[in-house]
């Protein structure tokens, strides 16, 4: 995600300069610290599994918004928002849904592969969304993302069941 933030935010700095990324830059903050507590209500009455997928239907949209939208200053500031608030949600849901569907006896081994398969994916895709947008477009490379992100939403709704259902 940080890497989409990076590539979004140059299109913020193309037409609105300083001024537009700063306001990018806050609405990306305020969207993350308001909607974490949104997620976090969320959260203790349906479970973080919840959370995990309202959150990546907020990046699918976001996302697309990205894709619809031309990189303008005005453009810019809704799109930073919803990536603030899906990146909270899914930050959040990620580490807590080790807790939810893991033993707690191997829980520190679990959160460590999390977070390893979360950095290493974190390396590889601004190169892989560089490589896409140099050989084809920034459409593409959003797409691809868009891609990516539907089949982490399927796998979600299809494999994982955390143990301790909330009502």
């Amino acid at each position: 995600m940080a890497a989409s933030l990076a590539t979004l935010a140059i299109g913020a700095g193309a037409d609105g300069g300083a001024r537009a990324l700063a306001q990018a830059t806050v609405a990306f903050f305020v969207a993350g610290t308001v909607a974490n507590l949104l997620w976090g209500f969320l959260a203790d009455r349906t479970g973080f599994r919840a959370v995990f997928l309202i959150g990546t239907v907020v990046w699918l949209a976001a996302l697309g918004w990205a894709v619809a939208t031309p990189p303008t200053a005005a453009s810019t500031v809704p799109l930073f928002l919803l990536v603030g608030a899906a990146q909270s949600a899914i930050q959040m849901a990620s580490i807590n849904l080790v807790y939810e569907l893991t033993d707690h006896g191997e829980l520190g081994v679990r959160i460590a592969v999390v977070n390893a398969i979360g950095e290493l994916f974190g390396a590889v895709a601004p190169l892989a969304g560089g490589a896409i947008a140099d050989g084809w477009s920034y459409r593409t490379m959003y797409g691809t993302a868009m891609a990516f992100t539907l089949l982490a939403l399927a796998s979600m709704l299809r494999g994982v069941r955390p143990r301790h259902r909330r009502t």
